[in-house]
C-alpha cells in the first residue's frame, strides 16, 4: 500500500535562518574514551558573551570563504592537545 493510497500525503519542508550567532568556548580537558593516545579535548559549557556576535547569515558566508576543511583537518594531534591542558 502506497502513501498516497493511506491518505498520507507527502510534504516537502524547508528551514531557512535569518542569522548565526558566533560564540568562542573554551577547550578543557575531556573525557572521550575513543582518544587512544595524549588527553582528550572538549568544549566547555561557558561561552564568553562579550566575544560573542550576531551577523546575517550572508555576511557569515562571505566572511568564512567558500573553502571547506577536510575530516582529517579537524583532527588535533597529541603534542598539541597536551600542550592545550598544560597552558
Amino acid at each position: 500500500m502506497t502513501t498516497s493510497q493511506m491518505g498520507l500525503e507527502q510534504t516537502s519542508s524547508s528551514v531557512c535562518f535569518a542569522s548565526v550567532q558566533v560564540r568562542e568556548y573554551p577547550r578543557i580537558l575531556g573525557d572521550n574514551p575513543s582518544v587512544t593516545s595524549g588527553p582528550p579535548i572538549s568544549l566547555s559549557w561557558e561561552y564568553d558573551q562579550d566575544t560573542s556576535g550576531l551577523c546575517s547569515i550572508d555576511e557569515w558566508e562571505s566572511k568564512r570563504g567558500s573553502e571547506r576543511r577536510s575530516r582529517s583537518e579537524f583532527r588535533v594531534p597529541e603534542s598539541v592537545r597536551t600542550d592545550w591542558v598544560l597552558d
